[in-house]
């Protein structure tokens, strides 16, 4: 009796102990929760970004600007060097998740100043390969993409990837001041090398603390 007792007696304590352990183990959790949450700080309203790729938004390298205007919507701008000179660029993008993160899908249009005296071994109608002169001029594209974002430690960044399709406005032109005429051949290397069709890119993108 005695030793059932005791055991009686032991079996509350502990499991007086594990509750009272339990509890305070979820309090210690809400309390980080909230103390992350407050760290991280609001959603900002500012992202500064850096990106490469095939025909990028801002070309082989570049950097932009995101402004959230909503929990799901932000406008982009950005400027980069490309194949076809200096690009340019004014998007927008709508997040499926809040505090844009995760999927987002948009489009925008994007600008490529071209470029004088662009000089490139390219082969003629007679065969033989010899360098040129071009001068690619400037060209306007429209393009949709998808995106997805993850963030990246605890102060909103994200890493990106970028993938979409871009079609010229304008068409796609150049003219040549020296050298034998260019073969067909090379001419559609010329095009392919223009701003237009499949999108990949992947990037960085910094967030701006919002003011307390």
């Amino acid at each position: 009796m005695k030793r059932l007792t005791f055991l009686a007696i032991s079996i509350l304590i502990c499991t007086s102990a594990f509750a009272q352990q339990s509890a305070g183990s979820s309090k210690d959790k809400t309390k980080h929760a909230k103390a992350e949450v407050k760290s991280r700080g609001r959603c900002p309203l500012v992202f500064l970004n850096a990106s490469s790729g095939l025909n990028n938004n801002t070309g082989m390298l570049g950097v932009g600007v995101d402004f959230a205007f909503a929990p799901h919507g932000s406008v982009d701008l950005g400027i980069g060097l490309g194949t076809w000179g200096e690009k340019a660029y004014l998007g927008a993008k709508y997040y499926l998740k809040h505090c844009h993160t995760g999927w987002a899908f948009g489009g925008g249009v994007t600008y490529s100043t071209g470029e004088k005296n662009f000089v490139y071994n390219l082969e003629t109608v007679y065969g033989n390969t010899e360098p040129v002169n071009l001068n690619l001029l400037s060209q306007t594209n429209i393009f949709i993409a998808a995106y997805k974002y993850c963030s990246v430690g605890k102060r909103h960044n994200r890493f990106y990837l970028e993938m979409g399709w871009s079609v010229p406005v304008t068409p796609v032109s150049f003219e040549q001041t020296t050298g034998d005429p260019l073969s067909d051949n090379s001419v559609k290397t010329v095009n392919f090398i223009s701003p237009g069709g499949l999108i990949i890119g992947a990037g960085f993108s910094f967030g701006v603390p919002r003011k307390k």
